[in-house]
């Protein structure tokens, strides 16, 4: 099994006062900031980008379409009591959200056009979701589960660990990540064929390990190449890699603040724009912020912007989202 450092980080840049981290790449980026309002008692577990680049978050209280300025447009699912939300992700017109309260721990999905929602399976402890071909993958504990179209569930693989991010890309090779405390982890890779052979694949069986200091969000850019985040040292570092080695794209940290986090990342293969959910605390973790940071792909080669942060959704050593 190859295994690849991932703390080997390229020297940042900062630039302006209202931006935390820079891009030392090729590419550039212009970046905007969403600070998410969530109800009293909820809590905003994930958030996935539409076609038409509205914003659907999952809060604890409603699963709702936003506009990337904030404003709501309508509510998809409404929860009868606040939740700890889990997932929310579009496939092929579907919206698939998940909580993990202790009386339900329910994946359900609603089409994204309106209706009822439809329940689909109980899976406690769900963290993520990832489709190959219409195929959903879904993390709880520290399993993965394949869904069949009867909504059963199939144990894919297992990684012992607290539940994190899961992706698969386009060849169908499994990437997942689990969050151990202290953070010290890996992102593994199973090849595709492995994952049809109709057998649990373990740790031993994956054909690549990244070493990371806790990845809470995996996906995959047009080039395939392996964008995640880490969260190590009291950073935020989202860092890209190609198969071969990893390049950091930017660092979030700020000052006065605990637990700063990337704990999701999306990305849209029509513009190359990347999404960042950023959860930060302050005053002795009295107070959580969550927002949605845009970074807008800017094509002109060689150009150097600033990247902006303000911070992710899911705290360190008592981060949220991570649970068995």
């Amino acid at each position: 099994m190859k295994i690849i450092t991932a703390f080997a980080i390229s020297a940042l840049l900062l630039i302006g006062q209202s931006c935390s981290a820079g891009i030392v790449n090729s590419t550039s980026y212009l970046c905007s900031e969403l600070l998410v309002s969530v109800p009293a008692g909820a809590f905003m577990g994930g958030f996935d980008v539409l076609p038409g680049g509205n914003y659907v978050i999952n809060d604890g209280a409603a699963v709702r379409e936003i506009t990337q300025s904030g404003d709501d447009v309508r509510a998809l699912y409404t929860y009868d009591s606040p939740v700890f939300a889990s997932f929310v992700r579009h496939n092929n017109g579907l919206v698939y959200f998940a909580d993990t309260d202790y009386n339900s721990s329910m994946i359900r999905c609603v089409d994204l056009d309106g209706g009822a929602a439809t329940d689909i399976a109980r899976l406690d402890w769900n963290y993520d979701i990832d489709f190959y071909d219409n195929q959903a993958y879904v993390v709880a504990g520290d399993n993965v589960y394949m869904i069949n179209p009867d909504n059963t569930t199939v144990k894919k693989a297992a990684a012992p660990g607290y539940s994190g991010p899961v992706a698969l890309d386009a060849a169908g090779n499994l990437y997942y990540s689990p969050s151990n405390y202290p953070f010290t982890t890996a992102i593994y890779k199973w090849n595709a064929d492995k994952l049809q052979s109709g057998t649990t694949l373990q740790i031993a069986d994956a054909d690549a390990s990244i070493s990371v200091g806790g990845a809470a969000g995996i996906v995959f850019d047009n080039m395939g190449r392996l964008i995640f985040s880490n969260n190590f040292g009291g950073q935020a570092i989202i860092q890209r890699w190609d198969g071969a080695s990893i390049e950091t794209l930017g660092i979030f940290a700020l000052e006065d603040v605990e637990s700063p986090a990337i704990t999701l990342l999306r990305y849209d293969p029509a513009t190359n724009d990347l999404y960042a959910a950023v959860n930060y605390y302050t005053d002795g973790y009295a107070n959580n912020y969550s927002y949605i940071a845009k970074l807008e792909y800017v094509p002109e080669p060689g150009s150097f912007v600033g990247l902006c942060w303000l911070a992710t959704l899911a705290g360190c050593g008592r981060m949220l989202r991570r649970r068995k």
